[in-house]
């Protein structure tokens, strides 16, 4: 089907993002130019960083991020193809631990809470 690309905006920065009749541009510019280069950080006005690309994959895999800080990390990635099928939960599970293994942690499904 093709790729996708994560991109954070930093919404102090919407003005800045708003006035800039580059920024289409620029995002454009960020992912096709930087395979195997991410994340790249774009600018705006006096920002150097108004957004951030952070990776591209093919639509077909996941990737597990973290976001916080301002920021978003890769974790790690897992193969599979997309699907809108409520069961793929297991699947999910299976490439989020396979991911996550690596730094120690496990996905658990969360008890469901009694209703009184």
């Amino acid at each position: 089907m093709g790729f996708q690309t994560t991109v954070i905006i930093r919404n102090d920065c919407l003005g800045d993002i708003r006035k800039d009749k580059e920024f289409g541009k620029k995002i454009h510019d960020a992912v096709t130019q930087g395979w195997g280069h991410m994340p790249i950080d774009i600018s705006s006005d006096c920002s150097f960083n108004v957004a951030t690309v952070i990776e591209s994959h093919h639509v077909d895999g996941y990737v597990l991020l973290l976001a916080g800080g301002g920021t978003i990390f890769k974790l790690g990635h897992g193969e599979g193809y997309w699907s809108k099928d409520p069961n793929r939960t297991k699947e999910l599970q299976v490439i989020a631990n396979n991911v996550l293994r690596e730094y120690g942690l496990k996905v658990i499904k969360a008890p469901k809470k009694k209703v009184k």
